[in-house]
């Protein structure tokens, strides 16, 4: 069984420190709307409209039911979804990715987000590190 699959909405800067580290117990971070040791997620990706921040969706899969967390929903009439308030001991395990609609995104070595750069022609181009020899000369020296 794949498990129980939610998902956390969040900043890029905090998308990839939670892909890097995890989710942290906001003992870093004054976040009010969050008790310290919780994790919101949801049974839909949200966006602002919903009250969500930031724009990077991540796709959380625990090995739990929806029995085991029935006790951290905040259930509220009106809304065309499910939210709820996790304890940090219960995301142990957690394959924590981002979510498919981020695709596009590209999580780089040094922590940055970027989307891929792609030409006219609908090919990816292939970005030279800085230093590298090639066209150009964009060498060591030059």
């Amino acid at each position: 069984m794949p498990g129980l699959i939610l998902y956390h909405t969040t900043t890029r800067p905090a998308a990839v420190a939670i892909l890097r580290n995890g989710f942290d117990d906001g003992s870093t971070v004054s976040r009010p709307s969050v008790p310290r040791g919780r994790v919101w997620l949801s049974d839909k990706p949200l966006d602002c409209n919903e009250g969500a921040k930031g724009d990077v969706v991540l796709e959380v899969t625990m090995g739990l039911s929806e029995a085991d967390i029935s006790l951290f929903e905040l259930i509220e009439k009106g809304k065309p979804y499910r939210e709820w308030c996790i304890p940090l001991e219960k995301l142990t395990g957690a394959i924590v990715r981002l979510a498919p609609a981020n695709n596009e995104m590209v999580v780089l070595s040094a922590g940055a987000m970027a989307r891929p750069t792609s030409s006219t022609s609908g090919k990816k181009k292939t970005r030279r590190p800085r230093g590298s020899p090639g066209k150009g000369g964009g060498g060591a020296g030059g």
